[in-house]
């Protein structure tokens, strides 16, 4: 296990993957027909497509899967926050 992850190279893709997954996670959100438990299943499913079109090795699988945790996160902190930033505007 350790010989293929040291193999892994993170490439500047990643960023560029998780900018796509974070604007199809609000698009899929927004839509009244997906159910929320599926989004991730999607963005999995499109991370890992797209990775692997771009660099067909276990690299290109790792970097899907690290580009779905940058968008999951991104998405994650912009709620967090907004929600923090309600709740402080609302106790005064």
């Amino acid at each position: 296990m350790e010989d293929i992850l040291s193999q892994v190279t993170i490439n500047n893709n990643i960023i560029g993957l998780s900018i796509i997954l974070v604007i199809l996670g609000r698009a899929l959100k927004s839509s009244p027909m997906i159910p929320n438990y599926l989004i991730i299943w999607i963005l999995m499913g499109v991370s890992t497509i797209l990775s692997l079109i771009v660099d067909f090795s276990v690299s290109g699988l790792v970097e899907g899967f690290i580009a779905l945790s940058l968008a999951t996160t991104y998405y994650q902190t912009y709620k967090q926050t907004k929600i923090a930033l309600e709740d402080k505007s609302s106790v005064k």
